[in-house]
């Protein structure tokens, strides 16, 4: 499902990011190699054009006169609000990491890194394998399929696979699995959105619990319901739409609701 709503960012809503002026004469760095390798979805009038980084910084090219929505790292601990620089044409984030997000409002755009590219040089942690498509809506939703892509080099490889297919019914169904698996809690209440998303394909990750699970609800970012992952310290998920931050005082212990 392509959203078409557009948007217009205030300055109130930039204030997660703290943006460092720069005049017109900044120096371009030293040649370097660039990798393009990164995945853009969600709300497109907040997305950047493209992304790419260098294996230090993180470059994010902008549309002409597009005003830059707050800019926050995700990562397994959370979400961290960055700072960044102006280098025009370019916004520039210090540091690589695996996933940035453009929020703004309750609109979010997010860019997810693949995986080392053709620019880059690091190894895959790991490798994601797909065959059919899973559901990413109610009953009636149109099916969207889960990208073919290398892990995030931030992820340690694991030896143990985590599979999805329709004989497990549901994206909920197929957390619970998983979590007992891998020795995380997972009980109904954290399942926080009011709707069930049936699998209409299978897919098999080998990189890991939570970029596993994070790999397979990334699926529903352009559907009806888009959704995202909150890992806890004391090894608990949660599901929450991606409209919304993890709420790190949310009570998640075992049986709380």
């Amino acid at each position: 499902m392509t959203r078409s709503v557009f948007l217009l960012c205030l300055p109130p809503l930039l204030a997660g990011c703290l943006a460092t002026p720069t005049g017109p004469g900044w120096t371009p760095p030293a040649a370097a190699s660039y990798d393009f390798n990164w995945r853009l979805s969600g709300e497109r009038a907040l997305a950047p054009q493209q992304v790419f980084h260098d294996g230090q910084d993180t470059w994010l090219q902008f549309a002409p006169g597009q005003a830059v929505p707050a800019l926050f790292a995700q990562s397994a601990q959370g979400e961290r609000a960055l700072p960044y620089q102006s280098r025009d044409p370019y916004v520039l984030v210090r540091g690589v990491w695996p996933a940035l997000l453009m929020r703004g409002g309750s609109a979010v755009a997010r860019a997810q890194y693949l995986g080392a590219g053709q620019g880059g040089g690091r190894a895959p942690a790991g490798r994601v394998e797909r065959d059919g498509l899973p559901a990413a809506g109610e009953a009636h939703a149109v099916p969207v399929e889960l990208p073919r892509v290398d892990a995030s080099p931030a992820v340690a490889p694991s030896s143990v696979r985590y599979d999805a297919s329709p004989a497990q019914g549901t994206m909920r169904a197929v957390l619970r699995d998983w979590s007992r698996q891998a020795g995380w809690t997972f009980e109904p209440e954290h399942w926080t959105v009011a709707v069930d998303i049936p699998l209409a394909g299978t897919a098999s990750f080998s990189e890991g619990y939570e970029a596993a699970v994070s790999e397979l609800l990334r699926a529903t970012e352009l559907g009806e319901q888009p959704l995202q992952p909150c890992f806890y310290a004391n090894r608990v998920l949660r599901v929450v739409s991606l409209r919304e931050a993890c709420d790190r005082t949310a009570p998640v212990g075992e049986g709380a609701a």
